[in-house]
């Protein structure tokens, strides 16, 4: 048995993934967060996604680390974050 993406449910996360590709965009820490959680969800469907998120969810844990737990606060993305972006 093989486990995939429905059609729409890809489709939402390549437009999730474009809105954050955008370059020297700030995000809020929530919104970061929100796309990690997208993308996690979509592992069973997505062979070697668990291999790239990583780098994102570093970032998102070092900027609410410095901004003291505030979900609201802006973040950029490293270079390795947006290839693992662009993976998607």
């Amino acid at each position: 048995m093989t486990v995939t993406l429905t059609p729409d449910k890809k489709a939402k996360l390549i437009r999730l993934c474009q809105k954050f590709l955008r370059p020297n965009t700030l995000f809020t820490i929530r919104q970061v967060a929100s796309l990690i959680g997208s993308l996690v969800s979509s592992f069973p469907g997505v062979e070697f996604g668990p291999l790239h998120y990583r780098h994102i969810e570093a970032d998102k844990d070092y900027y609410l680390r410095m901004h003291q737990g505030n979900f609201d606060a802006e973040m950029s993305l490293s270079a390795d974050s947006l290839e693992e972006i662009h993976w998607w």
